[in-house]
């Protein structure tokens, strides 16, 4: 592969390989091995999400609904909320998603996981924890990364990869917002 002069892009690797070689067969197979995995997580990736936000945000909120069309009305709404996740996921990654590289993108959302990291260990350490002080928590570490890195992310105003890590301090930012959730969470459990 070094030696074809195909072994710059590692994820295309098996692709640029059967255009190289002029292999019509190591083309498609490459082409259909990758659409196939591309189709399939963002399958799963929309139908887990959009049956957590049924369950979790939608169904809650609103009063029960009668028993005879129950099911029926819960798949077409999964269904809507599948389709309204696809829709937001291209729009994301048409303004966002093509000026920044995987590696920034992974790492604020790295960073908005985190958040979580106070509620997780404290269910597992402290039996005083409570769920006010994990939402008052989650609130305020949650509030400091969406003001700081994903306002500025969706504005447009980080403009180069390069200059995000330095310019912007992401991570001094991480440890604040998650500071300040362990302190609320601490403070609003107590």
């Amino acid at each position: 592969a070094i030696r074809l002069g195909v072994a710059d892009q590692p994820a295309f690797l098996i692709l640029h390989l059967g255009i190289k070689l002029e292999s019509n067969f190591l083309t498609t197979l490459a082409f259909i091995g990758g659409l196939t995995a591309a189709s399939g997580i963002i399958i799963v990736a929309a139908i887990s999400i959009a049956s957590m936000l049924q369950n979790h945000l939608i169904l809650p909120l609103i009063p029960p609904l009668s028993t005879q069309k129950l099911y029926s009305r819960l798949l077409w709404l999964r269904r809507i909320l599948i389709i309204v996740m696809m829709l937001a996921s291209y729009l994301f990654y048409t303004r966002v998603g093509l000026n920044y590289h995987v590696h920034w993108l992974g790492a604020l959302a790295f960073i908005a996981f985190m958040q979580f990291l106070p509620g997780i260990l404290a269910t597992l350490f402290w039996p005083g924890a409570n769920r006010t002080g994990f939402c008052l928590g989650l609130i305020v570490g949650m509030g400091i990364w969406i003001i700081s890195m994903f306002t500025g992310l969706l504005s447009g105003a980080m403009s180069n990869d390069a200059t995000i890590l330095d310019q912007y301090n992401w991570h001094q930012i991480a440890i604040y917002a998650l500071t300040a959730n362990i302190i609320v969470f601490l403070v609003g459990s107590i």
